[in-house]
């Protein structure tokens, strides 16, 4: 094991601890039990205050530390929470982007926590072609240059160090997989069977699933979905 990076690991700390604490209010609300849920909201909304005036700075809208200042993670982990306010999302996120495409030559410069999720906020807040830069990348650090390297595997770090068969990266497939191949409700058949590509990427394949009812076969072809 490496260590921990040279950052302040109160950042990642907080926003952990806040959406843990976000999710027992909404397990305390389904199970009916409002005296916990009242506890729990109590205590996110002092994290979620706490972590704005520590580490947030509006001005910039960025979330950074005194130790290492601007990190990719701080940032993703603040908009995944939800500790950044709704009207600062986008600029955060563009700041993200920012960072990614300019500063890091369009690539994420995350460990495990971060690269969980940062091409999902990248997504959900309107940088696909960010995402997509990063997730296509064939040069270090990416997932592309590990397959250049002769992977046929998720490793443990972006260098070639340690684990070949380790999952704290292999998370590009639930932003892959997630937005690509979904379920909703067609009302002229009743049935659930609605598919969206999600991304403005090229792509030209014929995809057929195998439903009870019989096969269902989309063509995807590349096309510009509105912003």
């Amino acid at each position: 094991w490496s260590g921990n990076p040279d950052e302040d690991l109160r950042v990642c700390a907080t926003a952990s601890v806040y959406e843990c604490t976000t999710t027992l209010a909404a397990v305390a609300r389904i199970l009916g039990d409002g005296e916990a849920e009242r506890e729990m909201t109590a205590r996110a909304a002092v994290i979620r205050t706490e972590f704005l005036r520590e580490f947030y700075d509006p001005v910039a809208g960025v979330v950074r530390d005194a130790v290492a200042g601007y990190r990719q993670t701080h940032n993703v982990l603040a908009l995944a929470a939800g500790l950044i306010p709704a009207a600062d999302r986008h600029r955060v996120a563009a700041a993200l982007a920012a960072d990614v495409d300019g500063h890091r030559g369009g690539h994420l410069w995350t460990g495990a926590l971060g690269t969980r999720r940062a091409l999902q906020m990248l997504d959900a807040h309107g940088h696909e072609d960010t995402a997509f830069r990063a997730a296509t990348a064939r040069d270090f650090p990416s997932w592309g240059w590990w397959r250049d390297q002769g992977a046929t595997t998720m490793w443990e770090y972006w260098d070639d160090q340690r684990s070949r068969n380790h999952y704290f990266f292999g998370t590009v497939d639930d932003w892959l997989g997630a937005p690509m191949f979904f379920s909703g409700h067609d009302p002229q058949t009743n049935r659930r069977l609605i598919a969206d590509a999600g991304l403005d990427i090229q792509i030209d394949e014929l995809v057929t699933m195998h439903e009870p009812e019989g096969d269902a076969t989309f063509h995807w072809v590349m096309a510009t979905r509105p912003h």
